[in-house]
């Protein structure tokens, strides 16, 4: 490890907060010097894994000029906003969970701070650095003009969020990616109920329209007995089909087509005997290296701040927008445009 190394801090040693300590621990360009949580017991557990690293309950602790260069924050999102500002205040680059704040004006309010300080302000769209998620965005530029829908599923059982709803939650992913392979979407429509806790949305549907017609669906749920992390791509003459929930093969790709020929062709169809469709059916498992996508966005973090290279503020402004759209629509029941 190199003496001169950036020194990172995480806060938030819950779910994905163990995640980060590990793969910035494995990164030659990095140490992890300190871990913050409220919960001893938490604490505890990362110390055994890497003595060496410091523990604290004070949060105040990251903030210090001496401490770290940087600090990664896995706290609920509730408490992304107060965070990452008091980071960026006391010159410390930031790597945040998603989403970045909970109102389009406040993730805005972020990028500016950062600009200011000149400091990288990175978030965790984890997805976005898978390599099957890389090949789905070939095939839809290779595809450009000819993808019919896409149908996106975000399914399982659990883990209830208290300060978000499910579309914060999990459908952030599928916003991110969606932009990351289209572009942005003209209007949103959001349909959802809240069944364990009637001010939180648990299940949702999401139906993102293009300009050119394309509609997305992504249905979210923390409400299924199984788990689906899925997204099917429908095109004229192409169908890809991505599980991320096996562990190889999560991408076939499926020639398959169908057509509509007369039987002759008559200016216009009698009867059902006047046509038939004609199917075509044929699929393949493509080759993709395997890769850990939190691995890969950690390493992209630290060198955009050795590099000194700008923040992606479009994506994140643009997750926040289809955000805010979809909470809106599900408030008013109608389309919302972005």
């Amino acid at each position: 490890m190199a003496k001169n190394s950036l020194k990172i801090a995480v806060v938030g040693c819950g779910y994905w907060g163990p995640n980060l300590v590990r793969n910035f621990s494995k990164d030659k360009n990095c140490r992890v010097v300190l871990v913050v949580d409220r919960d001893n017991s938490r604490l505890k557990y990362i110390k055994k894994l890497y003595p060496q690293v410091e523990v604290s309950e004070n949060i105040s602790d990251c903030f210090v000029k001496s401490t770290c260069d940087a600090v990664a924050v896995s706290l609920p999102v509730s408490m992304h906003y107060a965070v990452v500002e008091k980071a960026l205040k006391n010159n410390k680059h930031v790597f945040c969970e998603k989403p970045l704040a909970k109102t389009v004006f406040q993730t805005a309010r972020l990028f500016r701070l950062a600009k200011e300080k000149k400091k990288v302000l990175f978030v965790d769209y984890t997805y976005l650095y898978s390599n099957e998620i890389g090949y789905l965005k070939k095939f839809c530029k290779k595809l450009a003009g000819s993808i019919h829908m896409i149908d996106m599923r975000r399914l399982s059982f659990g883990i209830f969020q208290k300060d978000i709803n499910v579309i914060f939650d999990l459908a952030s992913h599928d916003i991110s990616i969606l932009v990351y392979l289209l572009g942005q979407p003209e209007k949103v429509f959001a349909s959802g109920r809240g069944h364990i806790n009637n001010k939180i949305v648990d299940d949702a549907h999401l139906f993102l329209v293009y300009k050119n017609g394309l509609i997305a669906h992504a249905h979210v749920s923390w409400l299924f007995p199984k788990k689906f992390r899925d997204i099917t791509i429908i095109a004229k003459n192409k169908m890809i089909f991505y599980d991320d929930t096996r562990s190889r093969d999560k991408i076939e790709i499926f020639d398959k087509g169908v057509s509509l020929e007369s039987l002759p062709k008559p200016s216009y169809y009698a009867t059902y005997r006047d046509f038939i469709y004609k199917y075509r059916v044929g699929n393949f498992l493509p080759k993709i290296n395997k890769k850990e996508p939190l691995k890969a966005a950690c390493e992209d973090f630290l060198k955009r701040i050795l590099h000194n290279q700008s923040n992606d503020v479009n994506l994140s402004l643009n997750v926040a927008k289809i955000l805010a759209a979809s909470e809106e629509s599900l408030r008013k029941q109608s389309f919302i445009i972005v």
